[in-house]
């Protein structure tokens, strides 16, 4: 709208804002009228060849932090694929005449299958997805096809860990333990990675712990609930994992009170874990439970020297608090000989 604002002049100014769309009013006069810009998490597109037997997915992540991604073919199936991707741990770098490889794209094969399936897409990143497809509906009875291997699980507002009850009672709290997920012919498997022989699982009375053996009992699935999110749920029972009102893990028989989960890296839990580390949630008279929580959330590595970092940090914390204990007690021992003078 032409014209100038008058110094000293009152005026009416009115916003209106639904969803993206934006009027603003000045004297009940519209001045402007717009969408905002939508900022999506993954911008994507998709082609297919002349035949209609292979796909190619483009995923662009442009984000600080990865997200967990759903391919939906509907009425086709992946029969085959590889993942093409570049990505970087900042938006700023890039290749210089210094340095050509910097940023480089890497290939690999990509061992998805089914109509549907989930991909966690790498902060800064951009992801090219050859599919071979084939028409006609596959068995869905295993839930969406997600990656394998050792990742950390978001549900609801925590990470998935252990607890206190019995010390295998499924919880989640701020700091997570790594879960390594292997796909059988009936779904996928759940174990925590400093247990090589027990299973995210439920027991009797259809709790969730973390030592539970037998198929039946361990087999799960991931759905797509009504709302868009992704589910956990047990393939014997048909029952979904929530949470109670103290971060216990529990089951239900609704979908629509499903806990939605994610998989994040070790990288993002990390970041996680920085926002509120552990160190400052102590004083002298709390290093007992130091000592526990590095024991129950230590960020294991099956490769690397295991808990070598975390026992370091965690013997500084105790360190320092035997330190502030001790001068407690000192300053309150010079106290007491004052008094007494």
């Amino acid at each position: 709208m032409p014209g100038a604002l008058e110094t000293g002049k009152e005026y009416n100014l009115k916003i209106i804002v639904e969803g993206s769309h934006v009027q603003c009013y000045l004297d009940n006069a519209l001045c402007h009228d717009f969408h905002l810009p939508i900022n999506r998490n993954v911008y994507a597109s998709a082609t297919v060849d002349r035949d209609n037997t292979k796909l190619y997915i483009k995923l662009t992540n442009p984000n600080g932090s990865s997200a967990n991604t759903l391919i939906n073919l509907n009425d086709y199936h992946v029969t085959d694929a590889k993942l093409v991707q570049m990505t970087s741990g900042s938006d700023r770098d890039e290749n210089t005449n210094d340095n050509h490889y910097n940023i480089v794209p890497t290939e690999n094969a990509l061992p998805v299958s089914g109509s549907k399936f989930l991909l966690t897409i790498p902060a800064y990143s951009f992801n090219i997805i050859e599919c071979n497809i084939a028409q006609g509906s596959v068995n869905t009875e295993t839930g969406i096809q997600v990656p394998e291997g050792i990742s950390y699980i978001v549900l609801g507002n925590g990470l998935l860990s252990r607890g206190d009850a019995w010390g295998t009672r499924a919880v989640v709290d701020d700091y997570g333990l790594p879960i390594e997920l292997t796909k059988n012919d009936k779904g996928y498997t759940l174990r925590y990675v400093d247990d090589a022989t027990k299973f995210f699982g439920l027991a009797s009375g259809n709790e969730p712990y973390t030592d539970i053996s037998g198929d039946d009992a361990t087999t799960w699935k991931f759905t797509l609930t009504a709302d868009g999110n992704l589910a956990l749920q047990h393939i014997a029972t048909s029952l979904y994992l929530t949470l109670d009102g103290n971060n216990n893990v529990i089951t239900t028989e609704n979908e629509s009170n499903a806990a939605a989960m994610r998989f994040i890296s070790a990288a993002e839990r990390n970041n996680i874990i920085a926002k509120n580390p552990w160190e400052e949630k102590t004083d002298y008279c709390e290093s007992e439970d130091v000592t526990e929580k590095f024991l129950q959330n230590a960020d294991f590595n099956p490769i690397n020297e295991y808990w070598r970092v975390e026992m370091s940090k965690s013997i500084k914390v105790i360190e320092g608090a035997a330190e502030a204990y001790l001068k407690k007690v000192r300053l309150a021992t010079i106290a007491t000989i004052m008094k007494n003078k």
